[in-house]
């Protein structure tokens, strides 16, 4: 990529206003000998010269902006042709101008904006692939750079020389993300932008989203940038998370020409739309490995450090826990006898790599007294970097025993130490053998309790931001600790009985602030915590009705309403917990008629309205009976029931001053059985009510708001307001979108809106929005597995299938078609959306002249009909008779398919009126074939004699 030198990117921003304020962009001579000259190219001379609406000091400074983004070369013809036209101006732009001091303080700045470990003390060896991963970087082209190896070999360290390297001679803004204990993808993209102080909203964004606001930040600065993703293998080795950290390598290289991507990995990795160069690391040179070993004990012989540098297999973290022991006072010949025998111990159940990895550590930890080997051992458990004070709460104690303990580690090359963080590390493998130690001593069960215990204040911060309603700072907060929090909610479920009753009430109290957040998917934990909550009915209520929360997400209905009935049943009996049964009972409400249990549904409303008796809570009790009447009128379809529903609903701003959060979800929720009582326009009317509301609490973009406007939407596309309806669905797509991701209802959405394009013709954006969806649903289906697809994606494919149809791409809508029935299929069984799609199968069959295929699918769309009304007449089954007849028809075989139209024909009497279409169409259609029959008969000559 194009990279300014440091020296000539100081020389420009130091002159940045003289030369902005006196050459002459407008010059076209000027920019027409840069041009040639070669030192800005035809569309950035295009782009100066075209946006005549500039000043002249707004063309200088895109000038400038170009050239401060190319390289040495151009400048260098820059300062040439300016020595021309301006001959002024050429001495302010020397080299000499800028000292070292200029140099330092620039530096200092910009290690304060990056984000980028310090160099280990002792670095030797790599010289060569630092020096290649720097030419990479400035070369021609674009290339991410890989360096794979094995553990132990390196590749961290020499990442970091080179974003040291790379800003120090280029003046690169350098970021290194360690992928270590990442969630997701988008928890990469997050951290990234946390680095560059970029405010990205980050509760359940799609991964698209936060991209787009990331590429626009990193193009938007003078700096080249570097980004170092370290320790890539732990993206690579979880498959939920890889498919999106490719997509981010990929758009990072394809769409940010100013920043350079480095990765390390132990695993290959492969994006699929990017120029790869892999450094695969192997072992030190013998001399290198000596050097190293020399560092630390410069009286060693060199026969000794050989000996073992030999013995450490020439892996540089070997020769740092080796050299850790040798500048501790253990003496070379004593450290070679004792390596060897304890390598000869491993090798009989280990590989020979692993093998002098696990001796070396042993020999350091032999070397730590009790006290050392037990700290070593607990914070093992971090899972990723950790502050003194992190450590401090781990022991408990606040005194310098605990630092002490920290430095003695970072001596022995156990620890590392980031003084630019202020923060301690251990290395993968040095943890793995922490943890396996935590096991063989058996402390682990100690230990895990002691580090949920720690959280506990954290815990407790967080819970105060959502106590004031600081959700925005909650939620950074929460993702600055969100490792070793998740860390902790893991390990609970391994610990003894007698630890979770100790440590239970910190992940108890963590669950309320996740819940307030709307961290659903990370509320999951709290299944673990129900044995430690036998004994405790009130926690044990709430984590039953916030996992109801979890489940509805994962729109696992019939464990959202089990949970929502054992949280009921708690409730109840504990005194002072009525208004959390209230609104148990309102979520059971959902659940029931989601069920399709109307019945319950009532009950859970009537439960509601006698416990807000009980309490005097009028105003909940009115918002209740409105609901009661919106459920009843679903049962009895009676016109009275609509009528008490709209004098309640008009005394609303008395009715619902203190809860109208829960009064917007009860009128949404009202004005969808209203609009299933096909009475559309008082719907239309209840939803508007919802919105505004909702709107006054929430404000337009909140996640509650999307439920509303979607249904708002869909009885405005039933009263055929498209356009209204399609301006509804952009809305509610949007925050879904923002809010939950990939989702079912953001697919949904999609569909819907692709659907409205479809039917007033725009095929091209409605295919996008088609294939959009599509690619949710494929998302989701793989994040939740086969056996959880939503029925719904079925309709995309079927809407997607009919577009492409129109488009006259008939071998994918078949295709497409044939998907969605196997969904269909596999959702409801043998229905009457699968007798649809098999009817458009049929039908393409045809035009691609298949007519045995066309008859064979129809033949099985006749056996669901058959099956579905048991000889009763219906107009479905009538619709798949004349297809087949049809099918008949055209294959000759005239009489089959007169028969087959005429038992078409009289269902249609039975189910339709006297002249309607599709009786006279039937009737059209056996006159011609009969018409056909006789013609096609032979008539008998008679013979005249």
């Amino acid at each position: 990529m194009k990279v300014l030198s440091l020296n000539n990117k100081l020389i420009l921003r130091r002159n940045w206003t003289l030369l902005r304020d006196n050459i002459g962009a407008r010059d076209k001579p000027l920019l027409g000998r840069l041009f040639t000259e070669g030192a800005i190219s035809q569309d950035e001379r295009a782009d100066i010269e075209t946006r005549a609406e500039r000043s002249t000091l707004e063309q200088n400074e895109e000038l400038l902006n170009v050239l401060i983004r190319s390289d040495d070369q151009r400048f260098e013809t820059f300062r040439s042709v300016l020595a021309e036209s301006y001959p002024w101006l050429t001495s302010s732009l020397q080299a000499d101008q800028i000292s070292e001091e200029d140099r330092r303080t620039y530096l200092r700045e910009l290690r304060q904006k990056s984000c980028l470990p310090d160099i280990p003390e002792y670095f030797v060896g790599r010289e060569t692939e630092v020096n290649q991963i720097v030419s990479s970087f400035t070369g021609d082209g674009r290339i991410l750079y890989v360096v794979q190896g094995a553990g132990g070999f390196g590749k961290t360290t020499i990442a970091l020389a080179a974003g040291h390297r790379f800003m120090e001679n280029y003046g690169a803004l350098v970021i290194m993300l360690n992928l270590d204990n990442i969630a997701s993808a988008e928890d990469v993209v997050l951290s990234l932008g946390s680095i560059l102080k970029l405010q990205l909203i980050s509760s359940g964004r799609t991964l698209r989203l936060l991209l787009c606001d990331l590429v626009q930040r990193l193009n938007s600065t003078h700096d080249p940038v570097c980004v170092i993703f370290d320790a890539c293998e732990s993206a690579l080795c979880d498959k939920t998370i890889e498919e999106g950290f490719l997509k981010i390598l990929e758009t990072l290289h394809q769409r940010c020409p100013n920043t350079a991507i480095l990765c390390t990995t132990r695993e290959a990795l492969t994006p699929r739309n990017a120029t790869l160069h892999t450094q695969q690391l192997v072992e030190l040179s013998e001399d290198a490995s000596v050097s190293l070993l020399n560092t630390y004990c410069t009286e060693m012989n060199s026969t000794d450090a050989v000996t073992l540098a030999n013995k450490c297999g020439h892996m540089p973290l070997m020769l740092h826990v080796v050299g850790g022991l040798l500048s501790h006072g253990m003496k070379p010949s004593v450290l070679i006898d004792r390596l060897g025998t304890t390598i000869e111990k491993y090798l009989k159940v280990r590989s020979s790599t692993y093998s002098s990895v696990q001796a070396c550590i042993d020999m350091s930890y032999d070397r730590l007294d009790n006290p050392e080997k037990q700290g070593f051992r607990f914070l093992s458990l971090f899972p990723g970097s950790f502050t003194l004070e992190d450590a401090q709460l781990l022991f408990q104690s606040d005194d310098l025993e605990v630092l002490d303990l920290l430095q003695n580690l970072c001596k022995r090359s156990l620890l590392n130490f980031d003084s630019s963080e202020k923060c301690y590390s251990l290395h993968a493998i040095i943890r793995a053998y922490g943890l396996q130690m935590l096991v063989s001593e058996g402390d682990h069960d100690e230990a895990r309790c002691q580090f949920i215990l720690s959280l506990e204040s954290t815990v407790k911060k967080l819970l105060a931001m959502c106590d004031e309603n600081n959700i925005q700072d909650a939620r950074l907060f929460y993702n600055n600790h969100a490792v070793n929090l998740t860390e902790g909610a893991r390990l609970f479920k391994s610990l003894t009985d007698s630890s979770k009753a100790t440590a239970r009430h910190v992940l108890y109290l963590l669950s309320r602030p996740l819940f307030v957040m709307g961290y659903f998917p990370s509320l999951g934990y709290c299944e673990d915590l129900f044995s430690a909550y036998q004994d405790d009915p009130r926690p044990l209520a709430d984590l039953h009705f916030r996992l109801a929360y979890v489940k509805a997400y994962e729109v696992d209905i019939e464990a959202a309403h089990l949970h929502n009935t054992k949280a009921l049943a708690l409730y109840e009996n504990i005194p002072g917990c009525e208004a959390d049964a209230v609104s148990c009972c309102f979520e059971l409400d959902s659940t029931h008629y989601l069920r399709k249990d109307l019945a319950a549904a009532c009950g859970a409303v009537e439960k509601a309205i006698r416990i807000c008796d009980t309490q005097g809570d009028t105003r909940r009790r009115r918002q209740f009976e409105v609901l009661l009447h919106a459920r009843q009128l679903e049962l009895t379809r009676s016109n009275e029931d609509l009528q008490q529903i709209q004098d309640a609903i008009r005394k609303l701003p008395q009715i619902f001053p203190e809860t109208a959060s829960e009064a917007s979800v009860i009128l949404n929720n009202i004005a969808f059985s209203v609009e299933k009582c096909k009475h559309p326009q008082e719907a239309l009317a209840f939803y508007k009510m919802s919105l505004s509301m909702g709107e006054t609490l929430y404000g337009s973009t909140h996640s509650e708001m999307a439920i509303t406007l979607y249904n708002t939407a869909r009885v405005l596309r039933q009263l055929e307001r498209d356009e209204e309806a399609l301006a509804l669905y952009e809305k509610s797509f949007k925050i879904r979108e923002a809010v939950l991701g990939d989702h079912t209802t953001t697919a949904k959405t999609l569909t819907e809106m692709a659907s409205i394009l479809a039917h007033r013709g725009d095929l091209d954006r409605s295919l996008d929005m088609y294939f959009e969806a599509l690619a949710i649903w494929e998302r989701v289906e793989k994040a939740n597995g086969d056996g959880k697809l939503d029925g719904d994606m079925g309709t995309t494919l079927f809407g997607l299938a009919d577009t492409l149809k129109h488009k006259g791409d008939l071998s994918t809508a078949l295709k497409m078609h044939q998907r969605a029935l196997k969904i269909r299929q596999r959702g409801a069984g043998e229905s009457l959306d699968s007798v649809k799609s098999l009817h458009e199968i049929s039908s393409i069959q045809q035009s691609l002249g298949c007519l045995e295929d066309a008859e064979e699918v129809l033949q099985k769309a006749l056996g669901i009909c058959e099956n579905i009304y048991q000889k009763k007449p219906d107009a479905t089954l009538a619709d798949t008779l004349f297809l087949l007849g049809d099918v008949h028809q055209k294959q000759d075989n005239l009489q089959l398919a007169l028969n087959v139209h005429q038992r078409a024909l009289d269902i249609r009497r039975q189910v339709f009126e006297v002249g309607d279409s599709s009786i006279l169409e039937s009737q059209q259609i056996i006159k011609n074939i009969q018409s056909q029959i006789s013609e096609s008969t032979p008539v008998k000559k008679i013979r005249l004699t």
